[in-house]
């Protein structure tokens, strides 16, 4: 064991708190070093490629060339579109976060708030957790007491029917609501974690190097249940790719509604292979991205080791632990976030058998029979479906997983009129129901008495939903073409009164494009907008702009109470710097046509997930409408950085092999985020064991996002870490599990002389105080 005293600097690097030139260079149009763009907030990260075109000025169309506020920035395109197709993902939620600070730093939108879940019920009904991503609490996990009315049975108003149950075909949140009691799916969430998915059908996850391919372990012993024949189905490989193929095939035929984009955009197709082909291409290595880390995977064994020891909390990982067979799923380019798309509606099982047999020439994917006829292997079955009226839920005797249903029927009861839901949930004749934010008063403070209980209705705060609410700005319209002018309009707003009373609290505020709970969000953004009418004008005048020669039009949609008062907020307080403002409502088709062409000053409008990626939110909402050929995300830091040694004339600090760590430190999680080492000149650096001046470099290492072993590292280091020391053609190279293990690699190889070619060291800091010891664990005779 060597024992040195910690000698390496340790710095802070904040992304996007610095306002000033750092984050202007990045907004800034074309900054760009030949076909490679710094990105300042990350170190060392370029988003370099071959050519750039730029949107066509006389076909913009937003959400088709552009976004909403019709804002253009060939940088942050760059880095949207890298960050959309990463599949690092530490790295990925590092770009996405200086994406949220652009977004709110240039306001192409307004961000006034992000909506809050509220849930309306007796409290009888209990209810463990709300997660924002799931259309709709899972039935499964719900239960009443028995002293309730009706205890084995839940029974739900709501609005109004939905579009179909089949996956296929419905595209709103009722649907999706019922179809994931019905239908289990690919992969899926737990309780109220909406940053990580979970095995579901599919009992582990890989990806191929070139993260084109991914490969799917579906789990054996599932069962659909067809209650229309009264008949079950085993659940195989090849339903899991027939699924995924009839969803990308559907867009071929007339349908209720066209939600297959999400797998269409991204996967080409999807087969069943067999054991040994998935074994060939484990051997040669793959990554398995696990709640937030990823993992280098070389066996079977390896693999479902690893899903069955990261997801033992998930209640249903424990159940039906073989394998029946793998799929691969071959991906149009890598794409991280396509594991967010599979658990959607769309990555629903149907079974292939059962879509066969009620096919026809004209209708060959039985669209029009499974439009109000599924089939699933969830946790509820449909017993009816009266259109308007009610549809009918009873419990699965087959359902494979866990919990088993408590709740044996579930009773949507449709009520369109409001009055009608509030006096029925009144009355008790429901448990939980759908009440607007305007008719909440009716329902507080009342109770029922039943079975010699006094129940209590409760309106309990759930959390934040994805759906968020912003005003656009129109970016190709002057004044608002102006960066400090967007800033000083978004400072003149008044969101406490629009979140506490126009919203009555379902709003809360909102830091930029990507909502809080998704990953990639980050409150750590340039400003906190919030009323400040003397910060907008001071901005103004920066801007060169006399308000009062601009009169601003303000569009929503007729109808809408909630923005009809919204506008004349902003009316109301932007009169107030100067501006003549005025606001229109507009009939919907009008309304979204002058959106869609730019016909518009500024226009209110919401957003709600098709889902959890902040793909889905920045790229839609943010792009500027440049396309990119051969674009990647380059992390530079670290490569070609030399610090002189005094036993070997140099030493490279490279980032991670991750190959290299996987091979020789089995189990041990790869990392995932750059190393942030940069040199640094100054004075001179004592050495720790010689106590000499080093020639007066350093080395310096940024704080990081490192995740390993569920411990996230920042600015500390950790009580064991590994690095990996190579010598190879005179030079040392150095590498390790995380930032600490590079850290004592590379302090390793400027202390002590090497036995092999190749060794690995531990790191271990027993006290907490830096003061840490070298113990050499392996010596390796070769090199790879």
């Amino acid at each position: 064991m060597h024992k040195v005293v910690r000698w390496l600097v340790v710095t802070a690097v904040v992304l996007v708190l610095l306002i000033g030139p750092t984050l202007q260079g990045v907004a800034a149009q074309g900054t760009d070093e030949g076909t490679c763009i710094p990105i300042p907030e990350i170190p060392g990260l370029y988003v370099c490629y071959d050519k750039a075109t730029p949107p066509n000025p006389n076909k913009l169309i937003a959400f088709g060339t552009i976004g909403p506020g019709f804002y253009t920035n060939k940088t942050l395109d760059a880095l949207m579109v890298a960050a959309k197709y990463e599949t690092d993902p530490v790295l990925r939620t590092k770009m996405y976060n200086v994406i949220q600070a652009i977004s709110n730093y240039e306001v192409p939108l307004i961000w006034i708030g992000q909506a809050k879940a509220r849930a309306h019920r007796w409290n009888w009904l209990h209810v463990p957790y709300f997660n924002p991503v799931l259309a709709a609490q899972y039935y499964p996990t719900l239960w009443k007491d028995p002293k309730a009315p009706n205890p084995d049975k839940l029974i739900i108003l709501d609005i109004g029917d939905p579009e179909s149950l089949d996956p296929a075909q419905t595209y709103e949140t009722s649907g999706w609501g019922i179809d994931e009691q019905i239908y289990d799916r690919i992969v899926w969430y737990w309780g109220n974690d909406s940053y990580h998915v979970v095995p579901m059908v599919a009992y582990a996850w890989a990806l191929s190097p070139d993260g084109k391919t991914l490969y799917l372990a579906v789990r054996d012993g599932i069962k659909f249940y067809d209650p229309w024949d009264k008949t079950t189905y085993s659940l195989t490989p090849e339903d899991v790719a027939y699924s995924i193929n009839r969803i990308i095939e559907s867009a071929n035929y007339a349908k209720v509604d066209y939600p297959e984009w999400i797998l269409a955009d991204f996967i080409d197709k999807a087969v069943t292979v067999n054991k040994s082909e998935v074994e060939a291409a484990l051997s040669k290595g793959a990554y398995a991205p696990v709640l937030g880390s990823t993992y280098f995977i070389t066996s079977l064994d390896q693999w479902y080791n690893l899903f069955k020891t990261k997801f033992s909390y998930v209640p249903w990982q424990s159940n039906c632990t073989k394998i029946a067979g793998y799929v691969k799923v071959e991906l149009k380019r890598p794409y991280l976030a396509i594991l967010p798309c599979l658990a959607t509606n769309l990555g629903d099982v149907v079974s292939k058998t059962f879509v066969e047999k009620h096919a026809t020439q004209d209708d060959p994917l039985a669209l029009k029979y499974l439009h109000e006829h599924p089939c699933g292997s969830g946790p509820y079955y449909l017993v009816e479906w009266k259109h308007q009226d009610h549809i009918t839920l009873k419990a699965n005797p087959y359902y494979w997983g866990s919990p088993k249903p408590k709740l044996t029927e579930v009773d949507i009861k449709i009520v369109p009129e409001e009055e009608t839901r509030i006096m029925a949930l009144a009355k008790g004749q429901a448990d939980t129901g759908a009440v607007a934010a305007i008719s909440e008063y009716k329902l507080e403070g009342k109770e029922y008495i039943y079975n010699g209980v006094t129940w209590k209705f409760e309106m309990p705060w759930l959390g934040p939903t994805f759906d968020i609410v912003h005003v656009y700005l129109n970016c190709r319209k002057d004044p608002f073409d102006k960066t400090l002018v967007r800033q000083a309009l978004a400072w003149a707003v008044d969101y406490d009164f629009i979140i506490n009373a126009i919203y009555r609290g379902h709003l809360m505020p909102v830091t930029g494009v990507i909502p809080k709970g998704m990953p990639g969000w980050t409150d750590k953004v340039p400003f906190h907008y919030h009323l400040d009418l003397a910060k907008a004008k001071d901005l103004l005048a920066r801007a060169g702009v006399d308000p009062s020669k601009y009169t601003i039009t303000i569009y929503y949609n007729q109808g809408n109470k909630n923005r009809e008062m919204m506008a004349t907020v902003l009316q109301n307080t932007w009169s107030k710097l100067g501006f003549h403002v005025k606001a229109q409502a507009l009939t919907w088709p009008t309304y979204l046509k002058k959106i869609g062409t730019g016909d518009f000053q500024v226009a209110i409008l919401g957003w709600a997930p098709d889902y959890n990626d902040p793909d889905d939110y920045a790229y839609p909402l943010m792009w500027g409408g440049y396309r990119f050929e051969g674009i990647k995300a380059v992390y530079k830091s670290g490569i070609n950085y030399f610090v002189t040694s005094e036993k070997y004339s140099v030493v490279a600090v490279t980032g991670v092999d991750q190959e290299i760590v996987s091979k020789y430190l089995p189990g041990k999680p790869v990392v995932t985020g750059p190393q942030e080492v940069n040199m640094f000149v100054g004075g001179p650096m004592a050495n720790p064991f010689t106590k000499k001046a080093f020639s007066g470099m350093g080395i310096e290492f940024g704080r990081g996002f490192m995740k390993v072993n569920e411990t996230v590292y920042e600015s500390v280091w950790g009580k064991e870490d590994y690095g990996v020391v190579m010598l190879k053609n005179g030079n040392l190279y150095v590498a390790g599990t995380n930032r600490f293990g590079t850290e004592a690699a590379l302090l390793y190889a400027t202390q002590m002389t090497l036995s092999a070619k190749l060794v690995i060291v531990k790191w271990v800091d027993k006290n907490g105080d830096g003061a840490v010891e070298f113990e050499e664990i392996t010596a390796v005779k070769s090199v790879l």
